[in-house]
């Protein structure tokens, strides 16, 4: 119900804010080894800035050896070429290298030659996000007992991924963190199954200038604002 906020003042708990909403989306026409092997693409891929933009994963066969079963078993699926080569260096790993012609095909499903998350994303289904997200994070991330955490430099992806999160129907916030060694600063994603957060104390406060009154049809807003989602 509608309340005055000077009403809610006088309230003893914290008050209860949705954080996730329903995704009634149907699946999209797109499989669910399409989804996976861009997820691996995005978290521990690359595609090459000139000549043929071919696109390279990598990973470990000793260390991680179902993960990297996973992703060739996903490129074998779509009969895509690629070769193998060890990658040495401070993590010695599997560097695989897709063909010219099959990492064509790839672009055409991020609709473009640069590793970006194409808008068509924006359109899965609940179970669709949740397959992503979780086939990212076994490249990017790490599941703990009561929350998944993602790891991105790239802000525009961490911005796909919070959309994706939504999605999914997960609670999600997101933080920064600066390190002298790198140039580029890290997002962490922390993704929850909460269904709510609390607004812990109101206060009265001297205010000069525009206050915005938003409407909508069902009268539901959603914004982000410090790295999280309210509604």
């Amino acid at each position: 119900k509608m309340q005055e906020i000077e009403d809610l003042l006088t309230f003893k708990s914290p008050i209860p804010i949705p954080v996730v909403g329903e995704n009634s989306n149907p699946d999209l026409n797109v499989s669910d080894e399409q989804i996976k092997l861009m997820a691996w693409i995005i978290s521990e891929g690359s595609i090459e800035k000139v000549g043929s933009h071919r696109i390279s994963i990598y990973q470990s066969k000793e260390v991680n050896p179902e993960k990297y079963n996973e992703i060739i078993n996903l490129l074998e699926h779509f009969n895509l070429e690629f070769e193998v080569r060890e990658q040495k260096g401070w993590s010695d790993c599997q560097h695989i290298r897709l063909s010219p012609t099959s990492s064509k095909i790839i672009q055409k499903w991020f609709e473009s030659n640069e590793k970006t998350l194409p808008k068509w994303l924006y359109h899965l289904s609940k179970r669709q996000a949740r397959l992503f997200l979780e086939t990212y994070i076994k490249g990017n991330g790490w599941n703990e007992k009561y929350r998944k955490r993602i790891i991105t430099t790239c802000p525009n992806t961490l911005e796909v991924l919070e959309a994706l999160a939504v999605l999914a129907g997960f609670n999600f916030s997101t933080r920064v963190r600066t390190f002298k060694s790198s140039r580029k600063p890290q997002y962490y994603l922390t993704l929850t199954e909460s269904k709510h957060d609390y607004i812990k104390e109101i206060r009265e406060i001297d205010y000069e200038g525009i206050i915005w009154s938003v409407h909508t049809d069902n009268e539901t807003v959603i914004a982000k604002r410090n790295g999280q989602v309210f509604i």
